[in-house]
């Protein structure tokens, strides 16, 4: 499962991202793509979370516009770090757990600004299912998550196959 359109430095362009199989990222900023500026390589951006890749998630959980980054456990409990620059340049700062979870499979969790404001919203995509949202007001301890409940009908297929 991947990550579309991450952007860990900022800049509103979509960095290009490895995770390794322990959760470490190794990151290529783009600084306009092949032929246009290409590609920076910043090396390895990420702390050594001991997660395996298919737990890895980034999304801008705080509306700073540099993408954050989250570990989901096997029942959609996410823990977070945010992006002060990445290794190097800033760190990461542990925030702790930002969701309980929804009790759904880790792997059916997504992350997606779907209300506009800037920070990303905790999505649940069930395979041949609905898709379920919470609002993010800021997470666990901070504001909290607001249930908007069935976002969407269903899709035709697995859930993996799902882009929001």
């Amino acid at each position: 499962m991947g990550d579309y359109g991450v952007d860990v430095n900022g800049d509103g362009k979509a960095d290009f991202l490895s995770v390794d199989t322990k959760g470490a990222v190794h990151a290529w900023l783009n600084n306009g793509g092949a032929g246009h500026g290409g590609w920076a390589n910043r090396g390895r951006i990420t702390i050594d979370a001991k997660a395996p890749a298919s737990r890895v998630r980034f999304a801008d959980i705080n509306g700073d516009g540099k993408a954050n980054y989250l570990v989901v456990d096997d029942y959609g409990a996410v823990r977070a770090w945010l992006n002060k620059g990445g290794d190097g340049h800033g760190g990461w700062s542990d925030r702790g757990q930002m969701a309980t979870g929804s009790g759904a499979p880790g792997s059916c969790v997504r992350f997606a600004d779907i209300d506009g404001d800037g920070k990303a919203d905790y999505l649940v995509v069930e395979d041949n299912g609905p898709i379920y949202a919470w609002v993010n007001n800021g997470g666990d301890g901070h504001g909290g998550w607001a249930n908007r409940g069935q976002i969407a009908a269903g899709l035709a297929g697995p859930g993996d196959r799902a882009r929001i």
